[in-house]
């Protein structure tokens, strides 16, 4: 297992900060704008859910497994490598993914930012 990451009483506070302000804006984001508001920070810092947390951490969790992968990202991209979705959540995934556009088209044309959040949450 690789050594734990150790940081800087420095970088400790910068990263509780940034993930403070994340937490806050993606709480509001994701509310949908003509529903009631409740602030709660103790909803907004879960580490389960819909919330910047977790989003974060799911893409810290992508990162991590790129990382550790012997293939290479950037050369799988100039081959063009074709995509194999063969596990049934491999295509689950997929459909996702390719709901991407009419998700965004969706959020422009209502001004309901709540849409993308949701959609972000579900490809977690």
């Amino acid at each position: 297992a690789p050594a734990p990451v150790t940081m800087t009483a420095e970088e400790l506070d910068h990263a509780a900060e940034v993930l403070g302000y994340a937490a806050v804006k993606y709480a509001d984001l994701k509310s949908n704008r003509i529903s009631s508001y409740v602030f709660s920070y103790e909803r907004m810092l879960a580490t389960t859910g819909n919330t910047a947390v977790y989003l974060l951490y799911a893409h810290a969790r992508l990162c991590s497994i790129i990382a550790k992968s012997p293939l290479n990202v950037e050369e799988l991209k100039r081959q063009r490598t074709p995509i194999r979705l063969d596990h049934p959540a491999e295509l689950a995934f997929g459909v996702c993914i390719a709901r991407f556009q009419e998700k965004l088209e969706e959020v422009l044309r209502e001004l309901y930012p709540n849409v993308i959040c949701e959609y972000l949450y579900e490809a977690c």
